[in-house]
């Protein structure tokens, strides 16, 4: 079955055109915290040490999470979540 060249509808269409549609940003749950990754301003730069006192000094933030304090959340193979590796997200 090939869809090439015919014409679908959209599911979601007539939703977003009478603005019922709903999208991830106009969620909102009790507890959720927003978070964000601050790179290097250097590139190639050495990062000599990571001092998160100011950051944790501003009003809202609840943590700040570098190497050496992150939850381990690396992709494995098999599950997708596990041990080792990069960091997915929070």
């Amino acid at each position: 079955m090939s869809v090439i060249g015919i014409a679908t509808s959209r599911v979601d269409g007539w939703a977003k055109v009478t603005g019922d549609a709903r999208y991830a940003a106009e969620f909102a749950a009790d507890g959720l915290v927003h978070g964000f990754v601050v790179s290097a301003a250097i590139a190639k730069g050495r990062i000599i040490r990571i001092d998160t006192n100011d950051a944790l000094a501003v009003a809202g933030v609840v943590e700040v999470f570098t190497h050496e304090n992150r939850p381990d959340l690396a992709a494995t193979k098999d599950t997708g979540v596990g041990s080792g590796g990069a960091m997915l997200g929070l």
